[in-house]
């Protein structure tokens, strides 16, 4: 199970596939990490 979703993860980044579930981690970490330090940026 590890592996498929590694393996898609990767295929998406290699990609630039937009709106798939690498985009949406990336999304997703960016908006909580400025979250954290106080930014404005909305998860949008």
């Amino acid at each position: 199970m590890k592996s498929q979703i590694l393996e898609k993860l990767l295929e998406e980044r290699e990609n630039g596939l937009k709106g798939g579930l690498y985009h949406k981690t990336q999304v997703s970490l960016t908006y909580n990490s400025n979250r954290i330090e106080g930014s404005k940026l909305t998860e949008e």
